[in-house]
């Protein structure tokens, strides 16, 4: 039995991920100055299986995303907006989605943040934030411009 390898890194050159990009319709996808600009202005986080690019999730501050976050009752410096969490197609359907966000809830949570609050735009990702305690709020129907229904989220680490 061939044993699976999953590691993370902090840091990478943004033009390298921009595969997750393409995961989405054009109506969500950032260019690649805007992904530059969001994830240096938080923190991310980025999944190897095997030694391939798997996985992605960022988490900025609330103020940062303007719109997004009409949701969110009272923001506080402790509190990260998680813009995107992202698994590439062929490693889908095999739980990394849960242990990309395990491994960033920990990292967050060991840096001092307290909540982090979010828009999941998939049924897979509401089950996912689900498991880690989340709790749900309003419903937004064709997510900018999209077919999708996002789901806002509250998961408090404390």
């Amino acid at each position: 039995m061939k044993r699976t390898v999953v590691t993370f890194k902090t840091a990478m050159p943004i033009e390298a991920t921009m595969d997750f990009e393409r995961e989405y319709e054009p109506e969500l996808r950032l260019d690649l100055e805007e992904k530059k600009a969001l994830v240096a202005a938080g923190y991310a986080v980025w999944m190897f299986v095997d030694g391939a690019l798997a996985g992605e999730t960022y988490a900025v501050s609330p103020t940062a995303v303007g719109d997004e976050i009409d949701d969110i009752d009272a923001i506080h410096p402790l509190m990260l907006y998680c813009y995107s969490t992202t698994i590439l197609g062929p490693f889908r359907g095999r739980g990394l989605a849960k242990v990309l966000v395990a491994y960033s809830l920990g990292q967050l949570r060991q840096a001092g943040y307290t909540t982090i609050v979010g828009h999941a735009t998939s049924p897979a990702m509401v089950h996912v934030r689900a498991s880690f305690g989340a709790r749900f709020g309003p419903v937004h129907e064709g997510w900018f411009g999209t077919r999708r229904v996002a789901r806002f989220y509250r998961i408090d680490l404390e």
